[in-house]
């Protein structure tokens, strides 16, 4: 029987793991001048997360995907993930011509076309419905993006000394969840402390806060290593010649 369990465990061990927390982690890669608001968060189970897709000035989104979600007017949807994924946003100069405040191809048309009152009429009751609609999903969009900032908190990094890095150096992410840094020193370094936002250690790596509700700050410190061992080596234990 010993070996029967032995070897179901085994077996079992082989198997894909399955995320077993009741909060799904989901993560954002950008390229380009944009971000995604929140760029990490922590998904309950059965829930959607809406994410605001915002290009830098004089860029536009070429291509989003990831988490089987969905891209509607500036927002991303993605919709009950089951496991950790990752959002990648590219955002590239945007070098089409602007066009006109507010107005729609049925204006341009009557612009170059003359037209008979009836077909002008008919066009400004055209522009009319849809700049109707586009304000309203403007507002729709300003009070979502409104719910986000005010139930989320900003998680920012920052190296006191030493050389190393500690990145993202800023992200947001709704109160109640965690956040990820990853420490990396440089060559000939190690970490002396990663202090902040709950953190207290000198691991590297990737590191996960406790859950926060409020701003903070993550420091990481390095040191060279040579001056790591001289300061940890234990003078009152050696034994001299």
């Amino acid at each position: 029987m010993r070996v029967t369990f032995s070897a179901l465990a085994c077996v079992l061990s082989l198997l894909p793991q399955v995320a077993l927390a009741s909060s799904i982690e989901v993560k954002s890669r950008i390229e380009g001048a944009g971000q995604l608001i929140p760029a990490v968060a922590a998904v309950e189970a059965n829930e959607s997360l809406h994410v605001m897709v915002q290009p830098d000035a004089g860029f536009r989104l070429k291509q989003i995907s990831g988490c089987n979600g969905q891209y509607d007017n500036g927002i991303f949807i993605v919709e009950n993930p089951r496991y950790s994924c990752v959002i990648s946003a590219t955002f590239i100069a945007d070098n089409r011509q602007p066009a006109l405040q507010g107005e729609s191809t049925a204006q341009s048309t009557a612009k170059a076309v003359p037209s008979e009152p009836a077909v002008t009429a008919a066009a400004s009751g055209a522009s009319s419905a849809a700049a109707a609609v586009s304000k309203k999903s403007n507002i729709l969009r300003f009070i979502l993006v409104a719910n986000q900032v005010a139930n989320s908190v900003t998680v920012t990094a920052s190296v006191l000394s030493g050389l190393g890095t500690i990145t993202p150096l800023q992200q947001n992410v709704l109160k109640g969840n965690t956040a990820s840094v990853v420490v990396t020193p440089a060559t000939g370094y190690v970490v002396s402390s990663v202090v902040g936002c709950g953190l207290s250690t000198t691991n590297s790596g990737a590191l996960t806060t406790p859950a926060l509700n409020a701003n903070c700050t993550v420091n990481a410190t390095f040191v060279q290593l040579i001056n790591a061992i001289w300061d940890t080596f234990k003078w009152d234990q050696a034994t001299w010649a």
